[in-house]
């Protein structure tokens, strides 16, 4: 084998070499529970006024619905989707959180809801009581 073709293959494989060390050392993994809360319906939710009815043509679904001993209803609806990324041992995360809990009357109007939201590690808690 002359000197010039085994060069040639010397350096793809080194080439590969290299490729596979890059690749293995790189990794993201993402999680998401829930669908995004949309925030404009949030500023349209008001005390006394909003029914459980509206609230649920707005978000949908809740992730849980619980009653309590007065037998008000408590919509709780969650967001998350984290990101997780590994370069070559540098790992980085991000994400957005909302959560959002609505607290209607028996009758079925709204009486209480707290909206938090964020990115990355810090958040915005909003009460409104």
């Amino acid at each position: 084998m002359n000197l010039l073709k085994m060069e040639g293959i010397m350096k793809k494989i080194f080439a590969l070499i290299a490729m596979i060390i890059f690749l293995s050392g790189c990794a993201t993994a993402t999680n998401v529970v829930g669908r995004p809360i949309p925030q404009e319906n949030v500023s349209r939710i008001k005390k006394g006024e909003t029914t459980k009815e509206n609230i649920l043509a707005w978000f949908g679904e809740p992730s849980s619905v619980t009653v309590n001993e007065k037998g008000e209803t408590i919509f709780s609806y969650t967001y998350i989707s984290a990101t997780a990324t590994c370069d070559l041992g540098n790992c980085k995360s991000d994400g957005i959180q909302q959560m959002l809990m609505v607290t209607t009357s028996p009758s079925g109007k709204v009486i209480s809801f707290s909206n938090t939201s964020g990115n990355g590690l810090g958040s915005t808690l909003i009460l409104n009581k």
